[in-house]
């Protein structure tokens, strides 16, 4: 089964492509905020490099975010081009759990993105035995809200950690994870998008929406 990972929801493209549960290629890279520009030509390179055309692919796995309000429509209206000019599945990710994912100990686990405005999106797991439980759904929430809730050791990855790197320094139970663990991996994406759809099947692509938590972003202001 030949199945292509993208997520766009923060500044790097990630981009990855497995054929029977084998990496065929892995690719990310900082394009900040130049992901339509660049999305369409880096994807046709790769699939090229190693022979693979779009209508071989069997399963499109995008991530959800939260995140970047424009990558995230430019990765899920791409994954919804080729999945309907194609007639195959696809599969929704949330790109939270792709991060958590990057996160090999064992432990209490907390990922927090920089949602701007003092915010943060964040979401905390579970690490116990090789698996990931997600505890709390991805949420918005006030950076200093999110600190004061960290209460106990917990391992923290995510922009946010940059952002706020003054405050965050003095919450002792926070151990940080290196930046590039800060940012989701497509390899993962296409991990935990096969073992939703060995459970539960494809998505509906008509429903399926980015993971907007910030509705202002959303919003057009009238003039």
């Amino acid at each position: 089964m030949k199945i292509l990972g993208i997520d766009t929801s923060t500044k790097f493209l990630a981009l990855a492509l497995s054929v029977n549960k084998k990496t065929v290629f892995r690719y990310r890279q900082n394009l900040g905020t130049r992901h339509s520009v660049r999305l369409l030509a880096e994807l046709n390179r790769l699939l090229k490099q190693n022979g693979i055309k779009p209508s071989d692919i069997d399963l499109f796995c995008v991530g959800l975010g939260p995140g970047s309000f424009t990558g995230l429509r430019i990765s899920l209206s791409t994954i919804k081009a080729f999945a309907l000019g194609l007639k195959k599945d696809v599969l929704g990710v949330s790109s939270l759990d792709a991060i958590a994912k990057n996160v090999n100990q064992q432990g209490s686990i907390s990922v927090v993105l920089d949602a701007r405005r003092g915010n943060v999106y964040t979401a905390d797991y579970e690490n116990k035995n090789s698996k990931l439980k997600m505890i709390s759904s991805p949420r918005l929430s006030c950076v200093n809200d999110w600190l004061n809730a960290v209460s106990e050791k917990t391992f923290v990855l995510g922009d946010a950690l940059g952002a706020y790197a003054d405050i965050v320094s003095k919450n002792k139970n926070i151990i940080a994870l290196g930046e590039r663990l800060w940012y989701p991996d497509a390899v993962n994406i296409i991990s935990l998008g096969y073992e939703r759809f060995l459970k539960y099947g494809a998505d509906d692509i008509v429903k399926l929406h980015p993971t907007y938590l910030y509705s202002k972003e959303c919003q057009i202001r009238k003039r």
